[in-house]
């Protein structure tokens, strides 16, 4: 009986600590440490005979990325981002709306706070292009 007491005594501290782990793992994109995607990142596409500049700007809003698209040579001006997932190193993003997927991982400085380029592939319906992604200065 002793244990059954001494359990639900202590039953409100384990919720306690609980809450406290879950919130301290719910900090927002803009109180980690992690580098930053905040900006333009431009690069150029091949597909076939045709090339064109594509560049996705990336902003934080209620501590998420939310990205959009810009694509000139096929009139696409900030098209918003679907999907856009973020592991790690491992950015995905889609745009079903006009069949194009993107998947890219970030390459950091050797100090691991900056991330230097976006290297991906760039999928639009059955064809794929590798491209390099680079910070625009604003």
């Amino acid at each position: 009986m002793k244990k059954i007491i001494s359990l639900s005594l202590s039953l409100p501290f384990y919720f306690l600590i609980l809450t406290l782990v879950s919130l301290s793992a719910g900090t927002t994109l803009a109180q980690t440490n992690r580098p930053t995607l905040v900006g333009t990142w431009e690069g150029s596409t091949a597909i076939g005979t045709d090339a064109m500049k594509i560049a996705f700007t990336f902003v934080v809003e209620d501590g998420e990325y939310t990205a959009t698209l810009t694509n000139r040579n096929e009139g696409v001006y900030g098209m918003p981002v679907k999907t856009l997932t973020l592991r790690g190193l491992n950015l995905e993003m889609r745009l079903p709306d006009i069949g194009v997927d993107f998947f890219g991982r970030l390459r950091l400085n050797d100090a691991g706070d900056t991330v230097l380029r976006i290297d991906g592939d760039w999928f639009k319906r059955s064809e794929m292009t590798p491209v390099v992604l680079l910070l625009v200065a604003e």
